[in-house]
């Protein structure tokens, strides 16, 4: 069974291109992830794993956050 998440991209507002960013941030944090699970010769990621790279997400968003609202 594959689970599949979405990410909603906020498109108005002076923050779009932070947003978008971010969007880019979490994609090259799962794409690294799955990289190191292959080079580890793993078949599959951990939840760990994963809610690791979305905590990494989590850190960057927030500083982002102080960025929009100056």
């Amino acid at each position: 069974m594959t689970e599949v998440s979405t990410v909603q991209v906020n498109a108005g507002g002076n923050g779009k291109m932070l947003d978008a960013l971010l969007v880019l941030y979490i994609a090259n944090e799962l794409l690294g992830l799955v990289a190191r699970a292959i080079e580890n010769g793993q078949t599959q990621v951990t939840r760990e794993q994963v809610d690791a790279a979305f905590s990494r997400a989590d850190v960057a968003d927030a500083k982002w956050e102080q960025v929009r609202t100056g």
